[in-house]
């Protein structure tokens, strides 16, 4: 199950200019208790989402702390290094998965068409600038779903 664990208040500006709503979004690992989370740059003109590789491994009761550690500084330095995931076209986090990827993939296909939604409804994307933060998220992961 793909859960969002963390929105950014702040934007992202790519070096041409585009700006990028961030999310971090987490998963549990296919064996042991660990979750993957990594990070989702959504274009606030719209588009398919820019999508990293994992970032950490942690117990999810530990994810949100650490996402919320995650400065702007440290987003703005992950913009390039997603840009270049996806430019590779695959991402390493879903080997261990093996045949179930597909299922994995399937989940944030649907995670992400939920919060381009979510960001177009509350005018956080499609060229709408807001300085607003999103409410907390409250709980663990596995807790709730996007």
């Amino acid at each position: 199950m793909v859960e969002l664990i963390q929105e950014f208040a702040s934007r992202v500006i790519s070096e041409d200019g585009r700006r990028y709503v961030v999310r971090v979004y987490g998963a549990p690992q296919p064996q042991g208790p660990l979750w993957d989370a990594w990070l989702v740059f959504f274009p606030e003109a719209g588009g398919e989402p820019l999508v990293g590789d994992q970032e950490t491994a942690q117990q999810p009761s530990n994810l949100r702390s650490w996402a919320l550690g995650l400065e702007p500084v440290y987003l703005e330095g992950a913009l390039p290094r997603v840009t270049w995931e996806r430019e590779q076209g695959f991402l390493h986090r879903h080997e261990p998965w093996g045949k179930r990827a597909g299922d994995l993939i399937e989940e944030e296909e649907i995670a992400y068409r939920i919060a381009r939604e979510h960001l177009i409804r509350m005018g956080r994307a499609a060229s709408v600038q807001s300085p607003d933060a999103p409410p907390a998220i409250d709980g663990p992961p596995g807790s709730r779903h996007v």
